[in-house]
């Protein structure tokens, strides 16, 4: 029996969006790998594109008159609370000519709650961020042993409290525009309710409890909760040492050897609630889905794919 599904796209755009990874800062260069990409039907959109500075603005203005969708990364700092990665007015007059044209962007905050339980006291990972600076920014750091917290919190009450605070004050400093991506956490719905344009996934790899992740993202989909959400999956190339872990609970080991690095985002406007997730195989250069939606067509492992199920 036939059934039609709506297939909700990003906010503005027409189709489904490929987005390579990475993009030249010159603008004659980028041209040209656009127009590569065209005739090669490699993609639409960057993700990460061109950061939002005074620099990328002739960069950005020509994504704007072709319609291509963009997301920034702000730097190694894009998690510290209290560090430079601080949009103002600058960023944000570079970003606001795709406001005008209606194509979609967003800020990367990538891995936060990772970042909040885990990197946040971790003292070799903040002097791999610093450098000579540490000192300058140690300040910054949490205490060891209390998971990211300044004191060990007295009820669930101020474990939420805090870690909206957290969330709510990178959000502010990334001009509101973030798009939350999250992988070793449940925290999908939180981001939603704390105002996050996108939510993202990153399953696979080596992360765990995929399926749960889907959960969580798909209920945040719905009309009692926030409405936007999307997934990344990174699938492992070969089977050497298998673990109950991540994509690897999804898929009996013959047909993940063929698997390549893979990418996939879905996502839904706001409003509109997810009506349910696709699984994606890749084998070779051709994606196959199945469940409800087909994606079709091929990518390579460097490439994102920006849509709905």
């Amino acid at each position: 029996m036939a059934t039609n599904f709506h297939l909700p796209l990003l906010p503005g755009q027409p189709e489904f969006v490929f987005s390579m990874y990475g993009a030249p800062g010159d603008l004659e260069q980028l041209k040209q790998l656009v127009a590569v990409m065209r005739e090669k039907k490699l993609g639409n959109g960057f993700d990460p594109g061109p950061g939002p500075h005074p620099n990328s603005k002739p960069v950005v203005d020509y994504l704007a008159t072709v319609g291509w969708p963009l997301v920034c990364y702000s730097g190694a700092e894009m998690q510290i609370k209290g560090g430079r990665s601080v949009f103002g007015r600058e960023q944000e007059a570079v970003l606001s000519v795709l406001d005008r044209a209606g194509v979609f962007s967003a800020i990367q905050l990538g891995e936060w709650g990772y970042y909040f339980h885990n990197l946040a006291p971790n003292e070799s990972w903040w002097r791999d961020v610093y450098g000579k600076e540490f000192d300058d920014f140690k300040h910054l750091m949490k205490p060891p042993g209390l998971a990211g917290y300044d004191r060990r919190p007295t009820s669930r009450q101020e474990c939420y409290d805090v870690l909206k605070d957290y969330f709510t004050s990178r959000s502010r400093d990334l001009l509101g525009r973030v798009i939350s991506v999250t992988g070793h956490s449940h925290y999908e719905a939180y981001a939603g309710e704390w105002g996050a344009r996108c939510i993202g996934l990153e399953v696979g790899e080596n992360i765990a409890f995929t399926q749960s992740k889907f959960a969580f993202a798909r209920g945040a989909s719905r009309p009692a909760g926030p409405r936007a959400s999307s997934v990344t999956t990174r699938c492992r190339t070969s089977w050497d040492s298998p673990t109950r872990a991540g994509m690897e609970t999804m898929r009996p080991p013959t047909l993940c050897t063929t698997w390549t690095t893979l990418h996939v985002c879905l996502r839904t406007a706001r409003g509109i609630p997810l009506r349910s997730f696709s699984t994606v195989r890749m084998r070779g250069n051709t994606i196959h889905s199945t469940h409800t939606t087909s994606f079709g067509g091929s990518m390579s492992s460097s490439r994102r794919i920006h849509g709905c199920a």
